[in-house]
């Protein structure tokens, strides 16, 4: 195909040499035209110099179509080869189809003695099909085709469809070798389109969305910007009636769906920013216009990421990748990572969350159990609680209150066997939570303090206030049994003894 395609390119050329009409020949030189009556020698020599620089000869053109066509077949050439490379086992099907393809590329590389023979050292090596094989090939090949692409543009610069072509062909590339050179290659190939071709929102879209991958937020964010508004212009001329609009331009029906893939891209590019209140009204716009409920419980989650700090986006990032070392199980990493986010906090409310979080590495996984409980209760001391009940009146505080009763209850077992006095002081202090598990703590208390039975019997009865799993409750009555017996109450201690006997 190759050797085919270059002798056709020399003929044509030769022949073009030999007969091509004269067309070019009949154009004159600026100051040979003759200029015309009322009009300038400037602006005359300027139109005229305008018209040699556009001027795409007959040759030229075919030429440059045999290099796009020739860069077209070299380009699905490059995604065949990758596709092969991306199979974990090949059939006898993909081995033949990949030798022939091997076979091209190789053709197209001979260009480039050195790479030809590195590629073909490493395949004798790893065999053809090893990753590195296929990524040096691949690499090779993109070069040449991109030659070939700058060849058909050089040959005829009016034709953009070559530049877009290239544009797409390098954005390929970069999604198989992570090169950016590629993507600001292609950014700059579509600059150069829409600088003359300004009506399409694609190319904008299609920009966009290049100086995104290469974080380039603002630019992105400005493309985004210019396929919003070429989108919204562009829509009356898509209508049957559009007459009906033109009293009322700004009710004209845009395409939705491409509205809001815009204004989410604008969104993240503002996020990257660090400008909250621009990202959240686009989101909020995003949100209101979809009509999928899955992007609108997307959009809601995204701002409720932002506003988890009252917009401070840098603190939301560095809280993700605190959640995401304690789901990887790096734990002094990720309270390290925690530790550094708190002076960075704007609430109350996330520096609280983020206390509690630290406290529960610290006692559950750090063993470090006294400073993870001495944080955790400082973190509930900042709760507003209920008059009556003593409850925290956000559940937020609740969880927090569950996670210090338990705490302290499980130190509180943990001193049973060593020292009841510190087993009597955890428990008082779960005890005193409004928590889930408050009643076992009572029980615990009461347990300790059967000494003095009347104490004991009066902390029976507040556990029996709530809910208790059947071991507690088998321990109460135990309790009950031995507190009556000793005070001489029998009949109390009969009823509570045949509890404890058939719980």
């Amino acid at each position: 195909m190759k050797k085919l395609l270059i002798v056709n390119i020399f003929f044509l050329f030769i022949v073009g040499c030999a007969v091509q009409k004269p067309v070019v020949q009949k154009v004159v030189k600026p100051e040979e035209k003759a200029i015309p009556p009322g009009i300038d020698k400037k602006t005359a020599a300027f139109a005229d110099s305008l018209f040699f620089q556009s001027n795409v000869t007959e040759i030229n053109e075919r030429i440059a179509k045999e290099y796009s066509d020739q860069a077209k077949f070299m380009s699905d050439l490059v995604d065949s080869i990758w596709v092969l490379g991306s199979k974990e086992q090949l059939s006898g099907l993909d081995s033949a189809h990949g030798l022939k393809y091997y076979s091209e590329a190789l053709e197209y590389i001979k260009i480039s003695p050195e790479e030809y023979k590195l590629i073909t050292d490493m395949a004798k090596r790893q065999g053809k099909f090893h990753p590195d094989v296929i990524k040096k090939l691949c690499r090779a090949l993109i070069k040449q085709t991109s030659f070939t692409y700058e060849n058909a543009i050089r040959k005829n610069k009016l034709n953009f469809n070559y530049r877009q072509l290239y544009s797409r062909f390098l954005q390929r590339s970069f999604e198989k070798l992570q090169d950016r050179t590629y993507l600001i290659e292609a950014s700059q190939q579509l600059e150069i389109v829409v600088d003359h071709i300004k009506n399409f929102h694609q190319l904008y879209s299609q920009l966009g969305n290049i100086y995104f991958k290469l974080g380039e937020w603002q630019k992105s964010f400005d493309r985004f910007e210019q396929a919003k508004y070429v989108l919204k212009n562009i829509a009356i001329f898509s209508l049957k009636n559009p007459e009906v609009y033109f009293d009322r331009i700004e009710d004209v029906p845009v395409d939705t769906t491409r509205l809001v893939y815009f204004l989410s891209y604008q969104a993240e590019c503002k996020i990257k920013l660090y400008e909250a209140a621009p990202a959240l009204a686009l989101l909020r716009e995003a949100r209101k216009l979809t009509p999928n409920n899955e992007y609108k419980k997307r959009f809601k989650k995204r701002i409720e990421w932002i506003l988890w700090d009252e917009g401070n986006i840098r603190a939301s990032e560095i809280k993700d990748r605190a959640d995401s070392l304690l789901i990887e199980k790096e734990y002094e990493t990720a309270k390290t990572t925690l530790l550094e986010l708190l002076p960075l906090l704007w609430t109350q409310k996330t520096k609280d969350e983020v206390n509690w979080k630290i406290a529960r590495v610290d006692f559950f996984n750090l063993d470090n159990k006294e400073e993870g409980i001495s944080r955790m209760q400082l973190v509930i001391k900042h709760a507003r609680l209920d008059s009556l009940t003593g409850a925290p009146l956000d559940s937020l505080y609740q969880r927090y209150f569950d996670f210090y009763g338990k705490m302290c209850f499980s130190l509180g077992t943990k001193y049973l066997k060593d020292d009841l006095c510190y087993a009597y002081i955890y428990f008082q202090q779960a005890a005193q939570v409004v928590y889930d598990e408050r009643g076992k703590a009572f029980v615990q208390l009461a347990d300790i303090s059967k000494f003095d039975a009347s104490e004991s019997l009066a902390l029976c009865k507040k556990a029996m206030k709530y809910d208790l799993d059947e071991q507690s409750k088998k321990i109460l009555y135990r309790i009950l049994y031995q507190c009556y017996r000793k005070l001489g109450d029998f009949d109390n201690a009969k009823k509570w003894f045949d509890q404890w006997q058939n719980n």
